[in-house]
């Protein structure tokens, strides 16, 4: 009996880790990343809040010349849908000819939104496959040339293909629906163009855009070919550059942007967007037709 306090409290010391042990939480398995993913494609794919700022400049064989800036805001909900607006503002300047005196005009453009979506299938070539819709909405003065004055909308779709690491392809085209698009002068578009990384901070690109379908004979089909440059700065923030040279219809004779922020596409990783010098041209109205200013001028509609 008299050894009993003494067995109780060696039963007590073995139980008190024991129970200690056994009160730890459960630690929780560690998710595995998504081997599927590149790096790049991670990064670029990440939702949330994407910014973009891009300025350009534009030249037409008229002597028509334009400077443009503008925003890119979109919002990434989930890795595969994106929801953007593009506001722009423009000037216009015009030499004098035989019937008009020189002018210059500043204003907003009509209104870009569009909703993309975008499915990379990963193996070999990694294709990606993306479409979109957008909604123009006129914002834009048309008496002075600066907007259609009216709603426009546009469907697109595009693959992008990687042959192999640091190299990449891109084939889109587009429609507009109903009436034509505000940023051109036909009832369609397509591009192509390929690019790589020449390390993991640079990236080079080169494209050809043209209108596609039904156009305005007077204008013809309007042809670019272009070329960009895209430097990752730190985090999601990239810098880029593009030239683009026309070479039929009512594309600019020349063209030069600048665009940073983190909206431009990682290092040409290709998604819904495509690569970071088209979406640096939509941002400032290059490619094949120009702003909506240049094909308002071209069209007749506006200020002669």
């Amino acid at each position: 009996m008299r050894h009993r306090p003494f067995l109780f409290l060696l039963l007590l010391a073995a139980a008190l880790p024991a129970r200690a042990q056994s009160t730890e939480p459960t630690p929780r398995p560690v998710a595995e990343p998504d081997d599927t993913l590149t790096d790049d494609q991670a990064e670029e794919g990440r939702p949330g809040m994407q910014y973009g700022f891009a300025s350009g400049a534009l030249g037409y064989k008229t002597g028509l010349s334009e400077q443009t800036f503008g925003v890119i805001a979109r919002w990434v909900p989930v890795r595969w849908l994106s929801l953007s607006a593009t506001p722009t503002m423009a000037r216009v300047s015009a030499p004098a000819t035989s019937t008009t005196g020189a002018y210059s005009q500043a204003g907003f453009e009509d209104l870009p939104l569009e909703a993309a979506v975008s499915h990379g299938f990963g193996g070999r070539y990694e294709p990606t496959l993306s479409g979109s819709l957008g909604v123009s909405l006129p914002f834009g003065d048309s008496a002075s040339g600066f907007g259609s004055g009216r709603v426009n909308s546009s469907a697109s779709v595009g693959l992008g293909l990687a042959p192999m690491r640091g190299v990449w392809m891109h084939l889109g085209a587009g429609h507009s629906l109903g009436s034509l698009s505000a940023f051109s002068t036909s009832s369609g578009w397509g591009d192509i163009s390929a690019g790589t990384d020449l390390n993991d901070r640079v990236g080079v690109s080169g494209g050809f855009s043209t209108d596609l379908g039904a156009v305005d004979p007077a204008i013809g089909h309007s042809t670019s070919l272009e070329s960009g440059l895209s430097y990752h700065v730190a985090g999601r923030s990239t810098l880029n550059f593009a030239v683009s040279k026309g070479v039929s219809g009512a594309a600019p004779n020349w063209g030069l942007a600048i665009g940073f922020g983190t909206a431009f596409p990682y290092l040409n990783h290709l998604g819904s967007s495509g690569s970071s010098m088209r979406t640096l041209n939509s941002a400032v109205g290059g490619g094949s037709t120009g702003t909506t200013v240049a094909a308002n001028a071209h069209s007749g509609r506006g200020r002669p």
